[in-house]
């Protein structure tokens, strides 16, 4: 009997080993190990109705039941139904004179589809402070990818639980959500009411399967076929083979519950902040008076500051137009110095502004609107503790800002004029008066006069040294400028600093060409 031979391994090399990466893993683990994107899905199934609920309802009327209202071949039919309507037996698609005879008291509204995807926009805004991937999915609902999210707010239930809260209280708005790894599945769960909450795509076949047929977002004809082939729900799809399913129901049934499990990736188009923001809010009745505009202003400031916090920004300027029903409409430009977004120094120069406004009409509305927003920046603060006196001039800084804005709101905006150096070695040209878009000269910083005289004024010279009520001293010089020759405006001069006979600081130059003449352009203070 022979012996199979024993291999040893040479010196300094070890046996083989296998991989953990060449293991082969099962799709459930390769799954698990791949982070995988969750969408939450909003529906708002009663939006059109809820629209409706504006900030002139008050709470008496939110109470009483109400539908909103569409025409279907010249019928005026129940769109939507308040939970209190529905309670006394009105339902969707029924006649409005037939909700009249079960509910009496019933508040009607039409559906407008315009308000819908107006509101639709302004919450997409507004979850834009959850996730920067937001996707509006009329008639009503919106998308929400959330797994980047999940660890700057703490966890998937600290999410769900501040929507929740905003929906409920601020924008009161009643709604279905759910969460999985696919658009789709969120919107088909939240569609149908459920709640749940799906982490692994391996899992939707088992939750989603319960759902009846009627949930697919298909004509009646379809979900009729579906039936008489003795199909319920889902799950008695997922048992038919693909080919037979497309063959008798089309491609699109197929296409869908494939994108529905994440066979099929779901293009989606994002939401895109719009660029400017507008508040507008109308009054129950006319507006004589400007201090009773004040409350309504200052809460359109509120929304600006929370639409500006959210995207990190801040403005120079924001403009309220007071609508009135026979004249042209009152514009009040409110600008800053530095960039904010407080709604507190934003109310207080509104404040200011409508102090010294006369109206001419009374106001039906208001609007705000606000655009070229920059990034913010917050104040930069010291890891160590300042000297006193540089936390006394910052101080000092801010305050006097704040009171040249308030001047300018109380005065008018040209009443206070600002002066900006300019990157110009030309002295004529090296300012600009009230030109926010210039910006602190970077050159190098050389010994100037404060008063700089109009023109500069000609010197008589006596022994070819100038003169100014008797011989002129030099105290420093010349500092040569010779710039301009791209514009047609070039100067060649030998600049000055001297003194003259009274003990005044003069700047004088002499002329680089042929007159050599000499001139007084400034005073040192």
């Amino acid at each position: 009997m022979t012996k199979s031979p024993v291999v040893l391994p040479l010196p300094g090399l070890l046996p083989p080993k296998v991989l953990p990466s060449a293991v082969p893993q099962t799709a459930s683990q390769a799954e698990a190990a791949t982070p995988q994107p969750l969408w939450l899905a909003l529906v708002f199934s009663r939006l059109a109705l809820e629209v409706h609920n504006t900030q002139h309802h008050n709470n008496q009327q939110r109470e009483l039941p109400a539908v909103a209202v569409k025409e279907y071949k010249g019928r005026l039919l129940v769109h939507t139904a308040s939970p209190l309507a529905e309670a006394q037996g009105v339902t969707a698609d029924m006649p409005v004179n037939a909700a009249y005879a079960l509910c009496p008291g019933l508040q009607v509204y039409n559906a407008d589809e315009q308000s819908q995807q107006n509101r639709l926009q302004q919450l997409a805004i507004w979850a834009e402070q959850f996730t920067s991937k937001v996707s509006i999915q009329p008639p009503y609902a919106l998308l929400l990818e959330v797994r980047g999210s999940v660890k700057l707010f703490g966890s998937l239930a600290a999410i769900q639980n501040q929507i929740q809260q905003q929906l409920t209280r601020q924008w009161r708005h009643s709604f279905h959500s759910a969460v999985t790894p696919t658009p789709m599945a969120s919107l088909l769960l939240a569609y149908s009411g459920q709640s749940d909450v799906v982490q692994h795509k391996h899992h939707l076949r088992s939750v989603l399967g319960r759902l009846s047929v009627n949930t697919l977002p298909f004509g009646l004809k379809k979900k009729q076929q579906l039936r008489n082939t003795g199909v319920r729900l889902l799950r008695d799809l997922w048992r038919l083979p693909k080919d037979a399913l497309a063959r008798r129901f089309g491609p699109q049934l197929v296409n869908y519950l494939d994108r529905t499990l994440g066979l099929i990736s779901e293009p989606l188009d994002y939401f895109v902040s719009p660029q400017e923001f507008a508040a507008l809010y109308e009054f129950p009745m006319e507006v004589h008076k400007t201090d009773l505009l004040l409350n309504v202003a200052g809460q359109l400031l509120q929304q600006l500051a929370t639409f500006l916090r959210e995207r990190d920004a801040c403005i120079n300027e924001c403009r309220f137009r007071l609508y009135h029903d026979k004249h042209a409409a009152t514009n009040i430009m409110i600008g800053v110095r530095q960039a904010t977004r407080e709604h507190s120094h934003l109310l207080l120069l509104l404040e200011e502004h409508l102090n010294r406004l006369s109206l001419n009409a009374p106001v039906k509305s208001i609007q705000l609107t606000a655009r070229d927003f920059a990034p913010f920046s917050p104040q930069d603060l010291s890891l160590f503790s300042e000297p006193a006196f540089n936390q006394q001039l910052t101080v000092q800084e801010s305050t006097i800002e704040t009171l040249l804005e308030q001047l300018q709101a109380r005065l008018g905006r040209d009443a206070i004029k600002t002066l900006h150096s300019v990157n110009d070695h030309r002295p004529e040209y090296a300012y600009r008066v009230n030109d926010k878009a210039a910006k602190n000269s970077t050159l190098a910083q050389q010994q100037r006069p404060f008063w700089l005289l109009p023109e500069p004024r000609l010197l008589p010279q006596k022994n070819h040294q100038p003169w100014l009520q008797g011989p002129i001293v030099f105290l420093k010089g010349p500092e040569r400028i010779e710039a301009g020759w791209w514009s047609g405006k070039d100067i060649r001069r030998d600049y000055y600093i001297a003194i003259d006979r009274a003990g005044s600081h003069l700047w004088i130059y002499q002329e680089l060409n042929e007159h050599q003449q000499w001139y007084l352009h400034g005073v040192f203070a």
